[in-house]
């Protein structure tokens, strides 16, 4: 429909320069008024037209455009969501951003401003063509060479032109807006270090690299408006010059030669979208490529349809699992093998980097698994799609999102039918009813960009909020409590097992508080389990279990 109208409002606007032409080259030689009264309304017809036209044509292109980005946005998405986290550990946040807006609103151009001018251009050429051949056939073939001829050579020599600075000004500009988010997210470590000023310097000389893209781009866009002005003028004078033969040997009249000449001007101007089309080529393309360069990956965990939710109360075996990072030698995860059941609860602990946090994600479905098993009751989890397998824990990791909301909407994350009650009930537990009085507007408060207007330790407590609001059979709490105190964590971990004692819990921490209420501690070292069993067991062994009690311990008692 865009298409079609915007051949209309062109066919109007020529129409309304042959009538125009028509009238005033009649009216030269003074005829009676009713001769020209047909060409009259014709101007007047094609004058109004051509504004209905335009304005439906804009309407309806823009609700295209409008269509195009919600598509494909929601495509960019659904096609992104199953590679979270192993398909985009090694795209920065900036990157990932401009190719969700930037490049997304460059593929917009190719539907709208690249394929639509080029089929449009082409149903022009053929209306324009007839009416030229009506006078006569080598008028209709001459303005269809001409006009294939534009058609053609400028988007060629946009493409040629400008599809490496294309390229290179979206590399550029990526590399700008990550530059900035940088800036933005880490000014306040910039000003504690005094640094602004060096890390603005590259920002401007990156700014002054892309304004340097621009104008190049913008020259080559100055070349192929030459080029589209060079074919309109050579092709009104082939017309003229034909025209002109016809004229001399009676074929045609006088009148009819101005209507033929001014009509190869003004249909000459559907030929100007094509130089801005031409221009976006390079950028369409080069956003297109990677674009697909994220969405063409294969998640890590295969998406599987059809498959049915354990049951919950089934136990979660693991046995012999081992997990190699992709470009990693050494295992992260060695022969690991764990019984977790509704009611049982398992510590993990052990030092930075051996593994605790790469068990919860294998549980979560993040990463697949090759040696090994993961059994939920007797079915292997990676039957299971890891959406119904996500249904069954509620999950509290050192870095979840507080998103830019009301303190309400992000405990509602956890559970989106919850209600104040509960809400109140878990807020007061974990000691943060004193903030909801503080905060203006209660629970209805913004809290930030990512929470920045809360402290670090109301920040986790209201992650674990979020979590414990989750009513799934499995509790995965990795450093719950990194940013409390220690008394404050012993009343935390004390509420959840007292509270929540129907769940499986497994707790990975470096603190060993709570350690003492556990049914089973694995003690992990470069992957491996070194030790194994009760808090009571571990400390007689006086292993490395029994040494990292005692460090605390003494730390404990030189504070307190």
């Amino acid at each position: 429909m865009a298409i079609l109208l915007g051949v209309l409002t062109t066919t109007s606007a020529v129409g309304l320069v042959a009538a125009a032409a028509y009238v005033i080259s009649y009216a030269a030689l003074r005829p009676s008024i009713a001769v020209l009264q047909v060409a009259i309304v014709g101007v007047r017809f094609f004058g109004i037209s051509r504004a209905v036209f335009r304005y439906l044509e804009r309407l309806t292109s823009h609700s295209v455009n409008l269509n195009l980005l919600q598509k494909i946005r929601c495509w960019f998405f659904q096609k992104v969501e199953p590679l979270v986290p192993a398909g985009l550990s090694r795209y920065r946040t900036g990157d990932l951003l401009t190719q969700a807006i930037a490049d997304v609103d460059s593929m917009e151009n190719l539907y709208v401003r690249v394929f639509s001018p080029f089929f449009a251009s082409l149903a022009i050429t053929a209306c324009i063509s007839i009416f030229f051949g009506v006078y006569n056939p080598r008028l209709g073939w001459i303005i269809a060479g001409w006009l294939l001829a534009a058609i053609l050579s400028l988007p060629l020599s946009g493409f040629f032109l400008g599809v490496r600075g294309g390229k290179a000004l979206i590399g550029d500009r990526q590399t700008l807006n990550t530059m900035m988010i940088d800036a933005l997210e880490g000014l306040e470590d910039l000003r504690i270090f005094q640094a602004e000023q060096k890390f603005f310097t590259s920002i401007t000389n990156q700014e002054l690299r892309c304004a340097k893209r621009d104008r190049n781009l913008g020259r080559n866009i100055a070349l192929i408006n030459g080029l589209s002005l060079g074919i309109a003028n050579f092709g009104m004078i082939m017309i003229l010059w034909e025209g002109g033969q016809l004229v001399i040997n009676g074929q045609i009249s006088g009148i009819s030669l101005g209507v033929l000449v001014l009509s190869t001007l003004a249909v000459f101007e559907v030929m100007a979208p094509l130089v801005q089309a031409s221009s976006l080529i390079g950028m369409s393309l080069e956003a297109g490529r990677r674009l697909f360069a994220i969405t063409d990956q294969k998640p890590s965990v295969p998406q599987l349809d059809g498959i049915e939710a354990p049951i919950k109360s089934e136990a979660i075996c693991i046995t012999n699992l081992k997990f190699y990072y992709p470009g990693r030698v050494k295992p992260a995860l060695d022969e690991i093998s764990l019984e977790l059941y509704p009611g049982k609860k398992v510590g993990l602990v052990g030092g930075s980097g051996s593994g605790k946090s790469t068990l919860i994600n294998l549980l979560e479905r993040y990463w697949d698994i090759l040696p090994g098993m993961i059994r939920i009751g007797k079915t292997d989890i990676r039957d299971i799609s890891p959406e119904v397998v996500r249904t069954l824990f509620s999950v509290v990791t050192p870095d979840a999102y507080i998103f830019s909301e009301s303190l309400r909407m992000n405990l509602m994350i956890g559970n989106s039918e919850t209600d104040i009650v509960d809400m109140n009930r878990i807020l007061k537990a974990l000691g943060l009813d004193s903030l909801v009085q503080r905060l203006p507007d209660g629970l209805n408060n913004w809290l930030g960009e990512q929470g920045q207007q809360i402290s670090g330790g109301e920040r986790q407590r209201i992650i674990l909020s979020r979590a414990l609001l989750r009513t799934a059979p499995y509790l995965l709490l990795d450093e719950p409590c990194s940013n409390l105190d220690i008394i404050t964590e012993k009343q935390i971990l004390e509420y959840i097992f007292y509270h929540y004692q129907d769940r499986g819990i497994l707790l990975v921490t470096h603190n060993l508080v709570g350690m003492d209420r556990m049914d089973e501690i694995l003690v992990l070292d470069q992957g491996k389990v070194i030790e194994r069993g009760t808090h009571l067991e571990l400390l007689h062994r006086n292993g490395y279990y029994a040494q990292m009690w005692r460090s605390q311990q003494d730390m404990i008692s030189r504070l307190g």
